[in-house]
């Protein structure tokens, strides 16, 4: 997934993130700028969309762990702290494409739910559909 993202795609969601969670960085950000973060975004959007035409589908994690406990902030990884946004980010990249996904149980830890996302190429809603159905088939009974 790195080689899709670039070198650096911690920089790109650094940006990204500074951009929707303070309306005041825009102040901040020339437009040359914010028009090379889209570029980078489109460039992201073309990457994937062709990566994914070697495949049918694509199985992948949803977050870095199972589902969090109500009220608990997501737990670390190798003394990395992770906010809301880092342990789900796994979502993002596809979410940025415009590619159909979606989020199945795939099992469960300590009673908490494990997701993997069913994604596929562009309009191609039908394989997501019938893959997540095998998927929620195969994982056996919701563990919610």
């Amino acid at each position: 997934m790195r080689g899709l993202v670039g070198d650096s795609p911690d920089d790109h969601t650094g940006q990204f993130l500074d951009l929707l969670n303070d309306p005041r960085h825009g102040e901040s950000t020339s437009a040359a700028d914010y028009f090379a973060l889209l570029d980078r975004t489109f460039a992201l959007r073309a990457r994937v969309r062709t990566w994914l035409d070697d495949f049918d589908v694509v199985l992948a994690p949803v977050s870095t762990g199972t589902a969090l406990r109500h009220g608990r902030p997501p737990a670390g990884v190798a003394d990395t702290d992770y906010g809301r946004y880092e342990a789900f980010n796994y979502t993002h990249t596809y979410s940025v494409a415009g590619v159909p996904a979606a989020s199945v149980p795939a099992g469960d830890d300590a009673g908490l739910p494990i997701g993997v996302q069913v994604v596929a190429q562009c309009w191609r809603e039908d394989l997501v559909l019938a893959a997540a159905a095998i998927e929620r088939e195969s994982a056996g009974p919701s563990p919610i």
